[in-house]
């Protein structure tokens, strides 16, 4: 029986363990005294007494709804050692701060675009008219694709515990990442949502211009977020489940009738010399109009600040912190107040 829990310390070393699918006959005395304080049939006691349950009283969670992710089946010869670190990183994650679930959202995006590449490369190499062996470059994908599946386990483990999990979890489009990325990256709600468009460089015309050799005005990993956050709104659009998705469509029909009865002249006109003369946006741009890809992206972006502001209110409320007023939001040509999806 064991009778002292982990350590400050050692909780750090226990990511960094899992995290690095480091070997346990790696030599290290530090993590080697880790290792067998988590080793055996004390382990799972070892991480109840170190890391205690944040999960809601009344039952298990609710899982998360729908979302756009690039999941692929694991390999089975895979799967035991996958459940092994699942669990240490779940027991790890449940009293993760804002940084650490900050760094685990970074590395799973560093992870996947790890494997497109490996992916990309090996299918370069085969096709290629001397095929070369690419054996490495098929372990570095399998290994990002295990990494990806066990951080994404650890921040679905870390908004559990969250004030705004439920919230979030029941939001068709926004899945583990996205969520534990917002969540960490806020910290908290704003006064008004204003403020959080500003710190995720979605202001528009309120957003402080950024030049160059100076540090942005906006929190770069957040509005990377975003566009993620709208992606998936888009490709989901068409389920009728996905509140924001509809959003998405609705506010795209009326960019386009905007676009159409040439309201978008001034826009187009600003974006003109921005572009080369022989691209396709310029002969739009030209027309005193605005290029397809840029009418979708306004509509996602819409999608995008009315997600966060209804995060912003939600958050507020859950903390008790009085909502000044409602937050009002541009809706084909209206300032009208458009309440929370599923908000009680």
């Amino acid at each position: 029986m064991i009778e002292e829990p982990l350590t400050d310390e050692e909780r750090q070393l226990l990511v960094i363990l899992v995290m690095a699918q480091i070997p346990r006959d790696h030599g290290d005395p530090h993590l080697t005294r880790l290792v067998a304080k988590l080793s055996g049939s004390d382990t799972q006691l070892v991480a109840r007494r170190a890391y205690p349950s944040k999960r809601h009283e009344e039952g298990a969670p609710m899982p998360f709804a729908p979302y756009v992710d690039d999941d692929e089946i694991i390999d089975p010869e895979h799967k035991s050692s996958i459940q092994r670190l699942t669990r240490d990183l779940a027991i790890a994650a449940r009293t993760m701060g804002p940084k650490e679930a900050r760094f685990l959202v970074d590395a799973y995006y560093t992870s996947q675009d790890n494997r497109k590449r490996a992916a990309n490369q090996a299918r370069s190499m085969e096709k290629s008219e001397q095929p070369e062996p690419h054996i490495l470059l098929d372990w570095l994908f399998e290994q990002s694709r295990i990494l990806e599946s066990q951080i994404k386990r650890a921040l679905d483990e870390y908004t559990q515990g969250h004030i705004m999990g439920e919230w979030m979890r029941s939001i068709v489009g926004i899945g583990p990442v996205i969520s534990a990325g917002m969540l960490a990256h806020l910290e908290g709600p704003r006064p008004t949502a204003g403020r959080i468009y500003a710190f995720a460089g979605l202001a528009a015309e309120g957003q402080k211009p950024w030049k160059s050799g100076e540090k942005r005005p906006y929190n770069v990993q957040l509005k990377t977020l975003c566009w993620h956050a709208g992606q998936s709104f888009m490709k989901l659009a068409a389920r009728p489940d996905c509140y924001y998705g509809h959003v998405y469509r609705e506010r795209k029909v009326f960019e386009q009738r905007m676009n159409d009865e040439g309201k978008r002249t001034a826009t187009a006109a600003e974006w003109l010399p921005r572009v080369g003369k022989t691209t396709e946006a310029h002969k739009h741009y030209s027309a005193g109009r605005l290029p397809p890809s840029q009418i979708d992206g306004r509509a996602r972006r819409y999608a995008v600040k009315l997600f966060l502001s209804h995060m912003n209110e939600v958050w507020m409320k859950k903390l008790g912190v009085p909502v000044a007023a409602p937050f009002p939001i541009g809706r084909l040509g209206h300032a009208d107040y458009i309440p929370p999806p599923g908000a009680h």
